[in-house]
This record gives structure tokens, sequence and C-alpha cells, in this order.
């Protein structure tokens, strides 16, 4: 496993990378790590990206029902499949949110997880077909129970 690293405005995010991952920069400047997961049988990789921005939300159940309006807006004919409290070891209680939608006739997944420290809420994604999901399941909590940011100096 190796550790990732990326700046953003408001913090330096630190996330593992498991092993047969690989990190990708995803060229939008904005400090995210993304995390390319080995090939399915369709030549596919599942993605993981992580990224910290600044909010203005009154505590987790504002920041979820904010993530739930955006998820909607990005994909309105995304079925939303669920929505859990998720731990995580450093921050504690945080949501994670299951969707689902159809590309080019495939069912793809996208978890969300969002957690809160002060005034940063850190935000995971992941992309892969459902049917890999489980598959999945366990390298993703991993990744997401590794994650830190330390405040940009």
């Amino acid at each position: 496993m190796t550790h990732g690293t990326a700046r953003t405005g408001v913090s330096r995010l630190h996330a593992t990378t498991p092993d047969g991952w690989v990190q990708r920069a995803d060229g939008s400047g904005d400090g995210r790590i993304a995390l390319g997961g080995p090939r399915d049988a369709h030549g596919v990789r599942p993605r993981v990206e992580i990224w910290a921005q600044l909010f203005g939300f009154d505590g987790i159940e504002a920041a979820s029902r904010a993530v739930l309006d955006s998820l909607r807006q990005d994909r309105p004919g995304a079925l939303v499949a669920s929505c859990d409290v998720w731990p995580h070891p450093r921050w504690g209680e945080g949501r994670q949110f299951q969707t689902a939608f159809i590309v080019d006739g495939a069912v793809v997944a996208h978890d969300r997880y969002i957690f809160l420290d002060g005034g940063v809420m850190i935000t995971l994604s992941i992309d892969c077909l459902l049917q890999d999901l489980l598959r999945w399941e366990e390298t993703v909590a991993r990744i997401v129970s590794s994650v830190r940011w330390a405040e940009a100096r």
C-alpha cells in the first residue's frame, strides 16, 4: 500500500492507495485524490475520488440534505438506494449515500461518503459497475478509514 497526497485550498489530503490500485491525476486542479482500481472483465476500473471543501452547513443532517439535493441535480434519473450512517475512526459519524443509474445499458453504482471536521466537509465517491460493488466494499472501506487531512498553511 502507498499513500496519496493532494493539496486543496483548504487542506492537504492523505489516503492509502491499496495494492493493485493507481493514483491518477484528475486534471481539475482542485486537489482531489483520484484512485483507479484494477480493471474488471469489461475493462472498466472502479474509481474513487476524495476531496475536502469548506462548508456552511449546521451539522451532518443539513450537509446530508445538501448532498442528496446535489446527487439529484447531477443525475436526475438516478435511483437513490440508501442513506446510512457510516463511522470514521477520526471524524466519527458520517453518511454514506448509494445511488445507481444506467450508462450504455450497464447499471453503474455511485456511492458518496461525507464526514465533517470543523468547517470542512471531506467527501469520497466511488463509481463502478453495480455488479462489482460488493467486490470493492472492503477495499473502499479501507480507503475511507485511511483518509486524513491537515489544514493548508
